[in-house]
């Protein structure tokens, strides 16, 4: 069987087929199988596409059946299985020795290509698993029963080493300024000898990625826009596994503070707006406390803003704020007080939407 082989399973007339030219021509593949069995699943290695399972149906016998060879010939594989039908085969993503089968009385599993099987996990009824799914790094598998719904169960480690990641610098978080371009180093590894690695650079502000290489590995990033940014490098081995790490940059406005205001130009052009982000703003002592809260909550996560307007005439300000309850208050006075309420200048009640 070669790699782009594909093996397919007639229930109706109990045989599997294999073709080696993208279905062109189909030849029968079933030497050494039961010819009383109808065939429920099969399941390729995800390593060696010469070797595959076959799940069968039956009270009695093995149900679980090997090739080594793409279908050339079969031997059984399920010692340790009770003598029902096998629903499902599934090898583990992580580790090919290991395989997982959905029986009509649960599941089992082998940590040896199929040679031993034992009833793994606990809390599932004894009903028929018709189909069984493995998250990528073998840490979840999931089973779908027959009139039982779906159950979850975390899978303990086969013998896979997951890889490893860390962030050397920044080596904690850190709060910069908005324009600041930051230097990033971080590696990346896997304690299984011969394990290929891929990792990743992630960017939230952005959502810019930057692929990164098996050891240490070096990148910039310039942060131009405020918030806080969980910056990530990630990796996964050559099994699924997968592994992780992160470094918190924060970037605050600079209109945090009551002394660098983001100032509104008094004469325009109107309407003028500006797009900030209070999510990493914080409360001076000087800042006023709005008077339209209703609840007496005071202040915080506040932004500043400077308006001298050019003409006399009615001006209108509004807010759509990254919080989900924003206060727009309004106060004259020199920078950073002492100040003076303006009269109807405090809005705690956005219009809808």
């Amino acid at each position: 069987m070669v790699a782009n082989a594909i093996l397919v399973n007639n229930i109706a007339v109990p045989n599997i087929f294999r073709t080696s030219n993208g279905g062109t021509t189909w030849v029968s593949a079933r030497t050494g199988l039961p010819t009383n069995k109808g065939v429920n699943n099969l399941e390729i290695d995800p390593t060696n596409p010469n070797i595959a399972y076959a799940a069968m149906s039956g009270t009695t016998g093995i149900n679980v059946y090997q090739t080594v060879d793409g279908g050339a010939s079969w031997f059984p594989r399920g010692t340790g299985l009770p003598a029902f039908s096998a629903q499902v085969v599934r090898v583990d993503p992580t580790d090919s020795n290991v395989l997982y089968c959905g029986t009509d009385v649960g599941v089992y599993r082998s940590i040896n290509q199929g040679a031993s099987w034992e009833r793994f996990g606990t809390g599932l009824p004894s009903s028929s698993v018709n189909d069984i799914r493995i998250l990528d790094d073998g840490s979840i598998l999931r089973a779908a029963t027959h009139g039982r719904g779906v159950w979850e169960l975390e899978v303990p480690s086969t013998g896979n080493t997951p890889p490893a990641a860390t962030i050397s610098n920044p080596a904690a978080a850190m709060t910069v300024a908005k324009g600041t371009t930051l230097s990033f180093s971080g590696s990346i590894s896997d304690g299984d000898f011969g394990d290929a690695v891929t990792g990743l650079w992630t960017f939230p502000d952005t959502w810019e990625t930057v692929p990164a290489g098996s050891g240490m590995n070096n990148v910039s990033h310039t942060f131009n826009t405020a918030g806080v940014f969980p910056v990530s490098l990630s990796v996964k081995d050559s099994r699924g596994a997968l592994g992780s790490a992160s470094v918190t940059i924060r970037v605050p406005e600079p209109n945090d503070s009551c002394s660098i205001p983001t100032v509104i130009p008094g004469d325009g052009p109107f309407p003028f707006s500006v797009k900030l982000n209070n999510e990493t703003a914080g409360t001076q002592t000087s800042d006023p406390a709005p008077s339209c809260t209703g609840q007496n909550l005071g202040r915080s996560s506040t932004l500043w803003f400077e308006f001298t307007p050019a003409a006399s005439g009615d001006y209108q300000f509004s807010t759509c704020g990254s919080a989900v309850d924003t206060v727009l208050s309004m106060w004259t006075g020199p920078m950073c007080g002492p100040y003076t309420a303006k009269s109807g200048g405090c809005n705690d009640t956005a219009p809808p939407g």
